[in-house]
């Protein structure tokens, strides 16, 4: 039998453990103050927060007339077509408008559209005309003025 070499036994050594945790500081007695005897002292008064009012969306007011009675739009199956010119919120815009087109000779109506939470918006419009051709000879004449960004052959009636 060969001679077998002695091999000293490995001994593993376990990695040292973690030092124990620190303890945690005593705890200080904190003064809050004199509390109220229940018995004898009423609690001190907390006032709420003060109060909001809650958003109430808007409103509009009920709307009877409108300030373009006279210049009213009415269908008229007889004439159903107008030329449109633009839709406004500003009534001193509508107003300026009528008096421009007016003074060239322009016959103007206001269709007014109550759009509720939106508010009021008047509807400019030029002539009554029989055909579409009619209509759309008149938007061609006004769009040659360059005021109007807005020209469209209308029909109110169905």
């Amino acid at each position: 039998m060969p001679p077998v070499a002695l091999v000293p036994p490995v001994v593993v050594v376990p990695p040292a453990a973690p030092p124990p945790p620190k303890p945690a500081p005593p705890l200080q007695e904190v003064s809050i103050g004199k509390l109220p005897d229940p018995k004898t002292e009423p609690a001190p008064r907390v006032e709420p927060p003060p109060r909001r009012e809650p958003v109430v969306p808007h409103t509009p007011v009920a709307r009877t007339t409108s300030p373009f009675e006279d210049k009213k739009y009415i269908p008229d199956p007889s004439y159903p077509y107008t030329v449109l010119l633009g839709t406004f919120q500003n009534q001193k815009l509508v107003k300026e408008n009528i008096a421009k087109l007016e003074d060239r000779g322009y016959r103007t109506y206001v269709f007014t559209v109550d759009q509720k939470e939106r508010g009021l918006f008047y509807r400019l419009l030029v002539g009554r005309f029989k055909t579409a051709k009619e209509a759309t000879k008149m938007a061609d004449e006004i769009k040659e003025y360059g005021e109007f960004n807005y020209i469209k052959v209308y029909s109110y009636v169905k």
